[in-house]
């Protein structure tokens, strides 16, 4: 490049660098009271992890930030935003903004979100695109973690005790306190979680054992047992059964699509006689006899009655 050509290239990229400078400082930064967060809060590792990003356009002259790209690598998260600017702004007012970027579930552990924001530069000659980049931080926490910091200690214990006896925040999500796993989180919770803490006692994965799993429409499809270990299938009884666990804590039974039963039911860990200590389903009134859940995957469900020549029930999930 000859020294002329080269003194050009120069004087226009200090020209658009300035320009550049100039309209940041005309229009302002566009961008005002970021925050982020996930969703829930303090997640599980079964839980579908969103990323949340929140804050305020200082002006109309930009659009809502859009998302251009969400990459990963181990335990890190690039997201990528553009914010254009907008050719047919109104007046100068503030205007909110709320963006959601799922990533699914993740293993427990710490990530690290690097959140880049590229804003359009409306006056430079030659293309400036200044970056404001933020680092956000989040754990994907252990049963027992109410302040979802990857460990459980004596902090995690006192936040237990004042949302219990005092009523403070509930954690998010709310099965974070129930340790027992028995769809409440009162006194027993928060001597299993001393327990847990101090002397190594067990608490329960809400997302494997406990009500969580349980919660949606299942159809039967086989039961075997009884004296002579019979197998029943629809299709030698002649009809369908259906079995719907709410997460407001109602079960009910139906026949051929025909409600048989609506009950409440509660899911705890307890010894039942002539049985190994497991996770028992108890319902109301019914009549229904309680059962001990054998196993619970996203697809199927196996219970068996707590009854002696009683019948192991295995469902499938419908949704």
């Amino acid at each position: 490049m000859s020294g002329k050509n080269y003194f050009v290239a120069t004087v226009l990229t200090v020209l658009s660098l300035a320009l550049g400078v100039t309209a940041q400082a005309q229009w302002g930064d566009p961008l005002a009271n970021l925050k982020y967060g996930t969703r829930p809060a303090c997640p599980f590792d079964c839980d579908s992890v969103t990323l949340l990003v929140s804050g305020e356009l200082s002006s109309t002259s930009w659009k809502v930030p859009k998302l251009m790209s969400a990459d990963r690598v181990g335990d890190s998260f690039c997201v990528r935003f553009d914010v254009l600017f907008n050719d047919g702004a109104t007046l100068p007012v503030v205007v909110p903004f709320d963006l959601a970027v799922p990533v699914g579930q993740l293993a427990e552990g710490k990530y690290k979100v690097i959140y880049i924001f590229y804003v359009d530069n409306p006056i430079a000659t030659m293309p400036l695109v200044p970056t404001i980049v933020d680092t956000f931080r989040f754990a994907v926490a252990p049963p027992g973690d109410q302040n979802c910091d990857d460990v459980v200690d004596v902090q995690d214990v006192v936040g237990m005790i004042d949302y219990v006896f005092s009523g403070s925040l509930a954690p998010d999500p709310r099965d974070r306190a129930d340790l027992n796993c028995d769809g409440a989180a009162d006194v027993f919770d928060v001597v299993g979680l001393i327990d847990h803490t101090f002397l190594g006692g067990t608490i329960c994965h809400p997302c494997r054992v406990g009500p969580r799993p349980l919660y949606g429409v299942w159809r039967w499809v086989r039961s075997i047992g009884g004296i002579a270990g019979m197998e029943r299938t629809p299709e030698t009884e002649g009809y369908t059964q259906t079995s719907i666990y709410g997460s407001d804590g109602i079960f009910e039974m139906l026949r051929d699509s025909v409600l048989q039963i609506r009950t409440p039911y509660t899911v705890r860990i307890e010894q039942a006689p002539s049985f190994p200590a497991g996770v028992v389903i108890r319902y109301g009134d019914s009549g229904q006899m309680p059962q001990l859940i054998e196993s619970v995957t996203p697809d199927t469900l196996k219970l068996m009655d707590l009854c002696i020549d009683c019948f192991e029930w295995t469902f499938v999930r419908v949704r």
